[in-house]
């Protein structure tokens, strides 16, 4: 399971569909990537499906860019290159402070890294705002 270590197998707390798809676009915006991007909406299912199922991370290639294409109508190799195209527009604005703030100078981050990256980081933050929504109503 995801989570601290000293949680043990306890599941996380995850936020429901409409908090994660407010928690997506608040940090995709943060790191400069544009709402109307094709490449943002696609991020934006990617990583929310990688959120509620961890496993999904390890097949981005095989399995992930093939359920979008088919939800999309369109190519594995369309979805891909519409979010690599959107990942590497930040890099190369004035917004990619955020964006390397978050990932550092990482010249080789790839699509499946950051679906991955930005995915754990909500999974860890859902669970602390639960885990302190639960002590303030004790």
């Amino acid at each position: 399971m995801t989570g601290n270590n000293d949680k043990g197998n306890k599941a996380p707390k995850l936020y429901t569909q409409s908090e994660l798809d407010i928690k997506l676009f608040k940090t995709l915006t943060k790191l400069g990537i544009s709402a109307n991007l094709k490449g943002f909406r696609y991020l934006n299912s990617a990583i929310s499906a990688v959120y509620y199922d961890p496993q999904a991370g390890s097949h981005v290639v095989s399995g992930l860019y093939n359920r979008l294409a088919l939800e999309n109508h369109t190519t594995p190799e369309c979805i891909e290159r519409s979010m690599r195209t959107a990942l590497h527009r930040v890099q190369r604005t004035d917004n990619r402070d955020n964006f390397f703030s978050f990932f550092g100078e990482d010249a080789g981050l790839t699509t499946k890294k950051f679906i991955n990256s930005i995915a754990k980081k909500l999974r860890e933050e859902s669970d602390e705002e639960k885990d302190n929504k639960n002590r303030t109503a004790k």
